[in-house]
């Protein structure tokens, strides 16, 4: 809270920043229950008064191993980074400082708590290398202009100074030799100029697909648990899936989630072939139940159908196959995909930087 010159020119007693962090804290375990704090201490022995809080990250619902688990990943998502550790706890902050402190909070500065990425750090460097040769190629055109003047100056006075008629002679041979040596220098940096162009080009594609794909996965993210439990209820060999209450109208959010990506199958008969597939001896497979009520609060299941041929197949027969380690399109197999492509375009990094070096080595 505040820095050195603030606190140097303020009159405003230090402790009282102990109000502003209870509050943020007291509004991070409600923002982030399943963060458990387990040490919260607020430091006065530096430049401006700081909160360090220790915690412990819980998983639950987890399939295997242990239901109740210590999870980073479950606890601290993409939506909880941005949205409430960066968004809705800094505007608490601010307000909380507003309240007990009577100051106001620097405005966000652009580009903070901002990594770049591989692909976006090699990016910035051939921008740099860019802007490099530009200022080369600047100064070699500078210095062409300065050989040619001095050329046109000797020819001129050639005219006068016969006897040194030689000596010019020579200079100008040297200088046009100059001239030839920099305008070789001069193309070839164009060229490398043109070669970063492009090597820029195809890295602004990869970083557009993977950013396609970040994408993607973000709006999936929301969803896994969910679909965990859709797919836990499956291969346990649920008969029912009661999913909403029909006197109150109310669906829970499984149900909320099967109502908007079920299909119809045939008259009275749905299966979410979107939401989860298993791959079995025939084929890739999703459920197929019957709307009891017809209103999606009550699913019964009827058996399993071929997500491309929609051939049928009875319960009893491809229970047995209808497995966690069968499932098909889980995140984990996204994130596989994710880490191919990355490994794809390192690839692709390492091939031109070798093609690069090959070009400097026939130059020499």
């Amino acid at each position: 809270m505040g820095d050195k010159e603030f606190w140097e020119k303020q009159k405003i007693p230090r402790n009282n920043v102990e109000y502003v962090y209870e509050d943020i804290l007291d509004y991070l375990q409600q923002y982030l229950p399943n963060f458990v704090v387990a040490n919260a201490v607020v430091h006065y022995d530096e430049a401006s008064p700081h909160m360090h809080v220790v915690g412990v990250p819980v998983g639950r619902g987890f399939k295997r191993g242990l239901e109740t688990k210590v999870s980073k990943r479950s606890v601290f998502t993409q939506e909880t980074l941005s949205k409430v550790l960066q968004g809705e706890l800094r505007e608490i902050a601010e307000s909380c400082v507003m309240k007990y402190l009577n100051m106001e909070f620097k405005e966000k500065q652009k580009g903070r708590n901002y990594d770049l990425s591989v692909i976006e750090y090699k990016v910035k460097k051939e921008t740099e290398k860019v802007e490099e040769l530009d200022e080369v190629l600047k100064v070699q055109c500078k210095q062409n202009e300065e050989l040619c003047e001095n050329q046109i100056e000797i020819e001129q006075q050639n005219e006068d100074l016969y006897r040194e008629q030689k000596e010019l002679e020579e200079k100008k041979s040297d200088l046009e030799i100059d001239i030839f040596r920099n305008r070789l220098e001069q193309k070839y940096l164009e060229g490398k100029c043109e070669e970063s162009k492009k090597k820029l080009g195809k890295l602004d594609k990869v970083l557009e697909g993977l950013g396609k794909v970040k994408n993607f996965i973000k709006s999936y993210l929301p969803f896994a648990p969910l679909l965990e439990e859709f797919a836990n209820k499956v291969e346990s060999g649920e008969k029912e899936l009661q999913e909403g209450c029909i006197i109150t109208g109310y669906k829970s959010p499984l149900g909320e989630l099967m109502e908007s990506f079920k299909e119809k199958f045939q008259e009275h008969f749905y299966w979410f072939s979107r939401l989860m597939r298993w791959k079995t001896s025939k084929g890739d497979v999703a459920p197929v139940y019957r709307d009891v009520l017809h209103n999606g609060d009550y699913y019964e299941i009827k058996g399993y159908a071929n997500v491309e041929s929609r051939a049928a197949y009875r319960v009893e027969e491809l229970q047995d196959e209808i497995k966690s380690e069968n499932r098909v399109g889980t995140l984990d197999q996204i994130e596989q995909n994710i880490e191919a492509v990355e490994v794809q375009v390192r690839g692709m990094m390492e091939e031109e930087e070798w093609e690069r070096e090959k070009i400097v080595e026939n130059i020499k």
